[in-house]
């Protein structure tokens, strides 16, 4: 494995650039991504080629890759379809040893580009040139030297998220929603029409990558059925793979086609292979989002038995509901553990799970009911319905015409604070106890209008902040089902 991490290191953490089709003209690729680069602060080298140019972005241009004076480990090319095959050729004499190929008109469009791709592929096997694409968006990976390189003008912070995606779309949406969230990403590449690096690959690399946690693929279509099935197990023995298989309709996979070329076969076969394999499926981006942030940072539960506390009835129910439907117990409480709530809630609490606490606005009851919940023998983990909701209550009070004869401005400062310190501590008690807790809140909705600090800062420790209960079950039985996996392949037991 040794090998596949510095093989992947010109990729992931090239000391050089070289931009093969670089232009002055701002809605061109060549143009849009090394300008990205360079204002996000890429610690390497970087060279431009261009046979038409002199000067971009302050830097010289050079007539060809040849021409570049340094060595380069990475190659970006983005010049018209019909001269990637020359371009790739020079790259291999010049000694180059990655390549990524953002022009698009190859195995998508039909046979003839499946054999230039092919031939392109060929060339950089024999010069021993990792090749990613063609028809792929760039890849990113904040550390160690802020390299940014895609199409998407979007900058997720660090984190421990890998991503492989055969569609740069999909990369994009996925980037949008780390920035979105406050969620980091420590690789992420577009894998396009994958001629030569292939899904598997990176499941290899990110198996062995000591900055990824938790992988996340999209996949449209496998090539090699055995070898991608033998990589994701190897990988999910390891790290948690979060993956949204499309083309299971006759629509879709009509769509891969066009798009990446990619072929797809029975959904159901391909389905019981994955689960064979450990691979954690879902059914859309959210989804996949949702569940690959849990693994990053939740413990998971010993089963399936959940608690759940709610300040309001309606989300307790809609939450038991959703729990039960993906196989999730929602189990009655001990008689030591209701004796415990009746402490301290008010008499008409549901004395029952889901915890309906019915908004009783008992000091601390959300935070106190929450670590009883934990520490009962017979929950592995919560799911907790609201946080935040004290800032509300705390931005109407400001905004109130009686807010100066009542003291209502000073008390919106201590109601923000209270949900804050409330955060923290949930957030104590997942490390604590080292149960998951999964949070869903509909003051999510309007937390940046709100300014609501309580959940952002749940956002930053990643645990995020679910719009509705059914996003939270499906999580929890996700989390659930990664401990069934890891209990039942042998030598991996989880204590």
């Amino acid at each position: 494995m040794e090998d596949v991490v510095q093989k992947f290191e010109y990729l992931f953490n090239p000391r050089s650039v070289a931009f093969i089709g670089a232009s002055q003209k701002p809605y061109k690729w060549g143009f849009l991504i090394p300008l990205d680069m360079l204002d996000r602060g890429y610690e390497g080298k970087v060279y431009l080629v261009n046979p038409r140019e002199k000067e971009i972005f302050g830097l010289p241009v050079h007539k060809s890759i040849m021409d570049v004076p340094g060595e380069v480990d990475l190659a970006f090319v983005t010049v018209p379809a019909p001269s990637v095959l020359d371009v790739v050729r020079q790259c291999a004499r010049k000694g180059v040893h990655a390549i990524l190929i953002i022009t698009a008109g190859f195995g998508e469009i039909g046979d003839e580009g499946k054999a230039a791709q092919e031939e392109a592929a060929a060339v950089a096997r024999d010069a021993g040139m990792l090749m990613v694409g063609p028809n792929c968006a760039g890849l990113l990976s904040p550390r160690p030297s802020r390299f940014y390189a895609s199409m998407p003008a979007v900058e997720p912070k660090p984190g421990s998220i890998s991503v492989v995606s055969q569609s740069g779309n999909v990369c994009g949406t996925i980037m949008r929603l780390c920035v979105h969230h406050g969620i980091g990403l420590a690789r992420l590449v577009s894998s396009g029409n994958e001629a030569f690096l292939q899904t598997e690959d990176f499941f290899e690399y990110y198996a062995a990558d000591p900055l990824t946690s938790v992988v996340m693929s999209y996949v449209e279509g496998v090539r090699d059925g055995r070898r991608f099935l033998d990589a994701a197990k190897q990988c999910s023995q390891k790290k948690p793979i979060v993956m949204l298989k499309v083309g299971k309709t006759d629509a879709g996979t009509r769509a891969a086609q066009s798009h990446t070329g990619a072929l797809a076969g029975s959904a159901e076969v391909f389905s019981g292979a994955c689960r064979q394999a450990g691979v954690i499926q879902v059914t859309d981006v959210q989804e996949m989002f949702d569940v690959a942030v849990a693994f990053a940072r939740q413990p998971l539960p010993k089963g399936h038995r959940v608690g759940i506390i709610s300040e309001g009835g309606g989300w307790g129910v809609l939450a038991a509901d959703a729990c039960a439907e993906v196989g999730l117990d929602v189990v009655p409480l001990p008689e030591e553990t209701l004796a415990e709530l009746d402490s301290f809630l008010p008499s008409w609490w549901s004395r029952s799970n889901p915890a309906d606490m019915v908004g009783g606005m008992v000091e601390h009851a959300l935070l106190r009911t929450t670590e009883t919940f934990l520490k009962c023998p017979v929950i592995d983990g919560v799911i907790v319905l609201g946080v935040g909701f004290f800032t509300l209550r705390g931005n109407k009070f400001r905004s109130s015409r009686f807010a100066g004869m009542y003291g209502l401005d000073a008390l919106a400062g201590m109601a923000a604070q209270r949900d804050i310190e409330t955060a923290e501590a949930l957030l104590g008690l997942i490390d604590k106890y080292q149960k998951p807790m999964i949070i869903a809140s509909d003051t999510i909705t309007s937390a940046r209008e709100d300014d609501n600090k309580a959940v952002f800062k749940l956002a930053s420790e990643g645990v995020l902040v679910y719009s509705e209960p059914r996003r939270a079950a499906t999580v929890f039985a996700q989390l659930a089902r990664r401990h069934e996996y890891l209990t039942r392949i042998e030598g991996q037991a989880v204590e």
